[in-house]
């Protein structure tokens, strides 16, 4: 399958340019379009121009009132053109604008030959509209802006809903909103009737497929007369991935639906959303005892702020830096660039309490942390300090480690690949979100199972469409390994957080069928999934060997081969080539985590020599996440900037930035074929693990 996206941009010049050619004319905008007039005069016939014609206006509703005409006219004359959007969505939403005007289009180039003559006629000439009286939608739509601060609220209720994990970065969410998918999963989580959507597209092709799923959900939106109708008409600016816009859109959605008690589209508030933890007029920290798992990644997140040698638990006051909270102090410092007044040796219970009292104070100013954390305590303990230092660390988000996410995005990658490689998820999935639908409907989860059981008498619903269906496959699946001593348990009874999405719980479950279909092959109990398909037994029975001890397990007829392996060898040893040809420095590129790779700064280097130009602001010394994904992003600009790019390497930054082999060694692949113009050809991943 292509991918969905291109630059919203390009398809409108090519619209533009075939409508300039069909009517020999010559619009500049989009807008030229909206009031229908144009559109009308080509579908009209030459002799009857005024059959679907009304008078020449500036107002948005005599163009409503155009559109209303031409939609029934094209509903008699094109009976198999689909009528799936309403006259006032194509007038105020540029997106549905543009897709509507490219289905007209194209019907009127396949069935209507229009005379050359007729439209050279003077009578017929298509006039042109002023509309200084409506205004541009961008100039609508960028008068507000979200600032940091109400960015940071809408990433940890994100987390919150379980839409993205902590630790993982924002713009996977952003992505995949812009084909409707995340913000589909998003509203179903917080209101129960955007489950009515039964036709929702979770695998577009196209620009018309990402904005009709989008323009669905804006129609129960804005049937919603709560909810801030601003962005509701701006499907082309969130399919274009305009991060203003989606940030205020779902920062409007999370006012709609956490700040009015009772909802237009639900009568009642969906059960699940008591479990979120959804601000209260009265704010207060949640005294939710800290695992032993949590504080682990407390103490390597203090590591990766180099403050770990401050970190010091005893009975004693004087010196438990947890309970006297002066690590606090030093964390706020560290990662906010202030410095706060506390006891910087403090001796009594009062010098702890004044101490978490001033922290509290600093971070309760800020929008984030306002409803979950208190202004001012009565008693200071260590178990409320921990509580602290794990909200910094979940909403902090740009200074987290790098483990957490690290583990993450290698758990996420292994499992990708190893669905790729039993051809049970198509090639242009790039994240486990994307997986997420389906494992919620069961289909993905059945059709793994007979693959690893080799039980081919096992039946489940394949197009589940109602929530009844999606449970019954889940059970059916849960059903079928929880008999099985050789599966991992623990995810095994989880239905209701596979079925609402919960994507720790679907990456866990699948990391458990991973490892559990290694335990098949070892008992060889379904040898014939799993065969080798080379010649020589001797190097099989190697590499079965060798596969069976890590992560390079391959399996059935995406094993691969000998040949292929060779191949890319040699096309990493060319690039190795190049690269040092280009005088920049490299360790080689065989290894699984390329670590000299994870600051962004070598792949910066390598773009300035081979094409010539300089990389304005790039950090040298990176210290943090942040600052390496601000070097990969300015590289991949440059990219995007020179070449027609792949996009499949736009959201991978974070992916480069963990030194993951395979992403750089592809990235660098493609570059290296874009120099020397041999680019046409289909991305192939340069897999050695």
């Amino acid at each position: 399958m292509k991918s969905a996206f291109s630059k919203f941009q390009n398809e409108i010049d090519n619209l533009l340019q075939e409508v300039n050619i069909l009517g020999d004319i010559n619009i500049q905008s989009l807008d030229d379009l909206r009031s229908g007039i144009i559109l009308s005069k080509l579908i009209a016939n030459p002799y009857k121009p005024d059959i679907i014609f009304t008078i020449p206006c500036q107002s948005k509703d005599k163009f409503k009132d155009q559109w209303k005409l031409l939609l029934r006219y094209l509903e008699l004359a094109f009976p198999s053109i689909p009528n799936e959007y309403f006259a006032e969505e194509i007038v105020e939403d540029l997106g549905v604008l543009s897709v509507v005007s490219k289905r007209i289009v194209k019907y009127i180039k396949k069935f209507k030959k229009i005379s050359s003559n007729a439209l050279k006629n003077p009578k017929n000439r298509i006039f042109f509209v002023n509309y200084e009286e409506i205004p541009n939608q961008s100039v609508v739509l960028m008068h507000t802006s979200i600032n940091e601060d109400e960015k940071l609220i809408i990433n940890k209720w994100l987390q919150d809903l379980k839409i993205i994990p902590p630790g993982v970065f924002t713009h996977e969410f952003v992505y995949r909103i812009r084909n409707g998918t995340s913000l589909f999963e998003m509203l179903r989580k917080l209101d129960n009737s955007f489950r009515n959507i039964l036709d929702f597209n979770f695998m577009p092709e196209s620009m018309s497929d990402c904005i009709k799923n989008i323009n669905k959900i804006f129609r129960l939106l804005r049937a919603n007369k709560n909810m801030n109708q601003r962005y509701l008409y701006a499907s082309a600016y969130v399919y274009d991935g305009n991060r203003e816009v989606i940030y205020g859109l779902v920062y409007d959605i999370k006012l709609c639906f956490t700040n009015q008690p009772l909802c237009e589209t639900c009568k009642k508030k969906p059960s699940h959303c008591k479990s979120l933890n959804f601000p209260s007029k009265t704010p207060s920290i949640s005294y939710k005892p800290i695992s032993i798992h949590m504080k682990n990644n407390i103490i390597e997140w203090i590591s990766s702020l180099n403050l770990l040698h401050l970190l010091y638990t005893s009975d004693d006051i004087k010196t438990n830096t947890i309970k006297n909270s002066t690590l606090l102090c030093k964390v706020i410092e560290k990662i906010f660039h202030v410095s706060i007044g506390y006891i910087k040796s403090p001796r009594t219970e009062n010098h702890c309490l004044s101490n978490m009292n001033s922290v509290l104070n600093f971070l309760t100013k800020k929008a984030v942390y306002r409803d979950s954390l208190p202004k001012n305590i009565q008693t200071a303990t260590e178990d409320l300090a921990w509580e602290i230092l794990w909200e910094i660390m979940n909403t902090c988000y740009e200074y987290k480690n790098d483990i957490e996410m690290s583990a993450f995005k290698k758990s996420e990658v292994k499992i990708i690949r190893w669905l790729k490689h039993i051809d049970l998820i198509d090639s242009d999935i790039v994240s486990i979100f994307e997986l997420v639908p389906f494992c919620q409907n069961g289909v993905l989860l059945c059709r793994l199972a007979i693959l690893l059981t080799g039980n081919h008498d096992f039946k489940y619903i394949e197009f589940p469409v109602k929530d009844k269906d999606f449970t019954i496959n889940v059970h059916k699946v849960i059903k079928l390994f929880s008999l099985d001593d050789r599966m991992n348990q623990r995810f095994i009874y989880k239905e209701a957080e596979i079925l609402r999405g919960d994507v720790t719980v679907i990456m866990g479950l699948l990391e458990d069928m991973h490892e559990y279909g290694k335990v098949i092959i070892k008992e060889k109990r379904i040898s014939e999934y799993y065969l080798m398909k080379v010649e020589d037994k001797g190097r099989k029975s190697e590499m079965i060997e060798k596969n069976d001890e890590g992560e390079g397990l391959r399996y059935g007829n995406d094993i691969k081969s000998y040949a292929e392996y060779a191949r890319n060898i040699d096309k990493i040893h060319d690039v190795e080539v190049w690269v040092k040809d280009l005088e920049v420095k490299i360790d080689g590129l065989g290894s699984e985590i390329l670590n000299e790779f994870k600051g962004g700064v070598l792949i910066c280097e390598i773009l300035e020599k081979a094409l010539d130009v300089k990389i304005s602001d790039v950090n040298y010394d990176p210290k943090t996440n942040a600052e390496a994904l601000g070097n990969v992003r300015k590289a991949l600009d440059v990219l995007y900037g020179k070449f027609d790019f792949p996009l499949e390497f736009k959201y991978c930054d974070d992916l480069i930035v963990q030194g993951d082999g395979n992403t750089v060694r592809s990235l660098l692949v493609e570059i290296y074929k874009h120099c020397f113009g041999d680019s046409k050809h289909e991305i192939e991943e340069v897999d050695l693990y």
